[in-house]
């Protein structure tokens, strides 16, 4: 009896101290994880930091804002549909552009563009 009474008390101080040692290990995992989100943080903001210094990489950048030649381009295109689409009504009308409401007239490339 008494050494089933030690065999028990054993098992339970046993299942006690593993309870304790598995809680240790997912705290210690959980920093783990932690600290390795930190450090690729820190990685991150050094590679930002390296491309923000690199004046190459701030030229492609600044470039690729840069939407002026594309907004000439599209003025451009527009205003060749504009001209297609004078010469359309001008036929239709036989010989007179009509421009009634020149407020929305979506003809009116003045007002398109400077809206």
């Amino acid at each position: 009896a008494e050494v089933e009474e030690f065999n028990a008390s054993n098992l339970e101080n046993n299942n006690q101290q593993f309870n304790e040692l598995q809680t240790k290990n997912s705290e210690l995992t959980s920093q783990i994880e932690q600290q390795t989100i930190q450090l690729k943080q820190i990685e991150v903001i050094d590679f930002i930091n390296s491309l923000t210094e690199n004046e190459e990489f701030k030229n492609v950048l600044l470039k690729s804002y840069d939407i002026s030649d594309d907004i000439e381009i599209i003025k451009s295109q527009l205003q060749s549909v504009y001209d297609e689409l004078i010469k359309v009504q001008t036929v239709n009308t036989g010989g007179v552009p009509k421009v009634e409401n020149k407020e929305n007239n979506i003809l009116d490339t003045d007002n398109v563009f400077n809206k």
